[in-house]
């Protein structure tokens, strides 16, 4: 068979069980080609992986503490290297040839995005496992389209997990629900395949199985709150005759439920027992579920403004800063009981943060300058498209809040959220160039919306000069994430993995490849040191903006412009590592942070860099001197000049003490200022503001 086949094996403190489980796949005609064990890590856990190294050489045990499945599952995903990825627990008994089974259902069912099978009891004839394998372990009706399938037992295609994205760790149980619900929203398929199967030890007492049941209750209204277009069993409000139905429908089951349920059960002696136990089970569901809409209603009050917050994206790409924060705020607002959705072009955007919000894809084409006058009513007449199709969702989810995360968005959206008369956000990253066509177009953008975010002080001083109202800027500093603030990796394994020499100084610059962050500068820099003597080695992390299907690179050469100037004067000594997931340990191996941008805003790799407790280098311009101060949390130099920069570098070498000084001083200020948990309080406020209604103030005639 051409695929290979990851499992991964979550386990909690059970080694008695997780042995079981690796011996069942150890017996299987078709071994794993790679085995991940996720487990909160104890000495027994540990033996038992080791024992079974012989067996499965290419195991893999990931520390990770048991909190949820969902955690832990996020924890060995990006370890998994098979096509194919198999998730099952370490209570379950792979049967018969488990991965050879996968292997073949995949092969028979390209289109599908995942896969499960039959989950039986390890005790078949035990009364509970019977109730169990009803209610917890149903088989799904033949004929009927497949919404979920339990993730003890089910594998996902490699293409479709990094489509998907990570499970929500914020739901305490329906994680898989949810995921197999994002699944299905890229217009993937779930198949069940009866001839794979695993024995699960089911729950063996009564007050186990209600209890489960009771959170299953709780889980299906997270879930349902968070994806409002999902099948639900009960309505989400009581304002038609249909919600009423529905209502009456949910109560209903109940009875006839359990009653049908019931039916299947032998022997026939047996079958009012099960129908008493099966009618606690779904009063014990439905309370779960009661407490949880109470609690929902209690944290989020009918009189809350901005309780329903539409983002919009005018670019479909994940890359920069502007995407980053864009991710931490969908975040920021979910956990304030908002509920959250993105409206963005097609993209890989809208995978990425499906897990946050409501994703609406809509094709739309962003307004550009144009000289050529067919291109310019070409673009004209798409905007006005676009505003029409944006003015009709709009109408439709009746936001409280519109977010648009960036000038473009503000421009597409403007006129759509006036029509729709609902409050406009306009959030922008970027300092704003001083021409006379942003003054005709951004600055009636700006009358438009309610408030106008700027990133810096950069950014306000730059909105200002094409005649945006001061009154309307609000600044908002972009923020790093709590987990740049935890120690780094170990620096010499660190260097050990990227091929680095771990004698040289290593120096790092974090930006896309475009001319204005003006790598080309620091690539002059670290030439003149080198040729001073100096070991230094410079990695340089970041790649060409990703575009659409309708956008032009406007920098085709620079790229190829900077591998060229580090061929010929730095050969050998500057590594391009392109995108990287995990940053924290190309941060672990460097010796300091260097951003030459000229007339960058506010950039979110200089902030992660400061919390990590690295020494920082920036350019004198745009927004850095906001974020470094000269000499006291980093050293600035002139923008442009690779000689003072150098001088900079080597000052920094030269003195290790002055460098850890500057670096722990920008690290507290760092924890202090610009954390991602402070945003939730900031926008809480902010939408506030916004989704009051503007007062109209009317003229009174004078009194009498």
């Amino acid at each position: 068979m051409s695929c290979t086949v990851s499992v991964l094996i979550c386990s909690n403190r059970r080694p008695g069980l997780l042995k079981q489980c690796l011996n069942a796949l150890a017996s299987g005609k078709r071994l794993p080609d790679q085995l991940v064990v996720v487990a909160d890590l104890d000495q027994e856990t540990a033996a038992v992986v080791e024992d079974m190294s012989a067996r499965f050489p290419t195991v893999k045990l990931i520390k990770h503490p048991n909190h949820t499945l969902a955690g832990q599952r996020n924890a060995g995903l990006p370890h998994c290297t098979g096509d194919i990825i198999a998730l099952t627990d370490d209570d379950a008994i792979p049967l018969h040839d488990w991965v050879a089974e996968i292997c073949a259902a995949h092969e028979r069912a390209p289109e599908a995005g995942g896969i499960g099978g039959d989950v039986l009891a390890t005790d078949p004839s035990a009364f509970l496992s019977r109730i169990a394998e009803l209610v917890v372990f149903p088989r799904p009706h033949p004929g009927r389209r497949i919404y979920t399938l339990p993730t003890v037992n089910l594998s996902y295609k490699r293409t479709v997990l990094d489509a998907v994205g990570e499970f929500d760790e914020s739901l305490f149980r329906g994680e898989d629900v949810d995921y197999n619900w994002r699944v299905l929203r890229l217009h993937r398929t779930l198949v069940f395949d009866p001839a794979i199967q695993v024995r699960h030890r089911h729950r063996s007492t009564l007050s186990d199985l209600y209890q489960q049941q009771y959170m299953y209750g709780r889980a299906y209204v997270l879930v349902r709150r968070k994806w409002p277009d999902m099948y639900c069993v009960f309505p989400h409000r009581l304002s038609t005759l249909r919600d009423w139905a529905k209502l009456a429908h949910c109560l209903m089951a109940i009875v006839y439920q359990p009653f049908l349920l019931a039916r299947r059960f032998l022997p026939r002696r047996e079958r009012p027992f099960a129908f008493a136990v099966l009618v606690v089970h779904h009063l014990v569901w439905k309370l779960g579920m009661l407490r949880q809409l109470l609690l929902a209603c209690g944290s989020a009050p009918r009189d809350r403004q901005g309780s329903r917050v539409l983002f919009f994206s005018h670019t479909g790409q994940w890359g920069g800063g502007a995407e980053v924060m864009l991710g931490q705020m969908m975040v920021a607002a979910r956990a304030r009981g908002r509920a959250v959705e993105l409206l963005t072009p097609p993209g890989p955007l809208a995978a990425r943060l499906s897990q946050d919000a409501l994703v609406h894809v809509l094709p739309l084409t962003p307004p550009r300058r144009s000289g050529d006058p067919l291109t310019f009513l070409n673009h004209g007449w798409s905007w006005l498209a676009g505003t029409v199709a944006l003015a009709g969702l709009i109408s439709k989810r009746r936001p409280d809040v519109i977010h648009a995360n960036s000038g473009t968005a503000a421009l597409q959206t403007a006129v759509a959220a006036t029509i729709a008369r609902r409050p406009l956000i306009w959030h922008q990253y970027d300092i704003v160039p001083e021409r006379r066509i942003n003054r005709l177009v951004l600055a009636p953008c700006a009358y438009l919306s309610r408030r106008v975010v700027a990133c810096s002080e950069a950014v306000r001083s730059s909105l200002r000069r094409i005649s945006v109202p001061d009154r309307r800027i609000t600044v908002l500093h972009n923020r790093v994430r709590d987990e740049f603030f935890e120690p780094l990796p170990n620096r010499q394994e660190s260097r050990r993995m990227l091929h680095l020499d771990a004698r040289a100084a290593v120096i790092l610059t974090v930006g896309r490849l475009v001319p204005y962050k003006s790598q080309l500068t620091l690539i002059d820099a670290v030439a003149l040191l080198r040729a001073q003597g100096r070991e230094i080695e410079l990695i340089i992390l970041g790649e060409t903006p990703s575009l659409g299907e309708q956008e032009v690179d406007p920098f085709p050469e620079y790229a190829g412009e900077l591998r060229r100037a580090a061929r010929e004067n730095l050969a050998g000594h500057v590594h391009f590592l392109g995108y990287r997931k995990d940053v924290r340990t190309v941060l672990a191996a460097a010796d300091m942070l260097v951003h030459p941008a000229i007339e960058e805003s506010f950039p979110i790799a200089l902030l992660e860099a400061q919390a990590s407790g690295i020494p920082v280098i920036a350019s004198c311009s745009g927004g850095h001197p906001e974020a470094v101060r000269d000499g006291e949390t980093g050293v600035l130099f002139p923008p442009g000049d690779a000689a003072s920069l150098a001088g900079a570098i080597d000052r920094l070498i030269s003195a290790p003490e002055f460098a850890a000084t500057l670096a722990g001083a920008a690290r507290a200020e760092a924890r202090e200022r610009y954390q991602a948990r402070d945003l939730e309080q900031l926008l809480d406020e902010l939408y506030r503001q916004v989704s009051t209604p503007r007062r109209r103030h009317h003229r009174r005639g004078r009194a009498s």
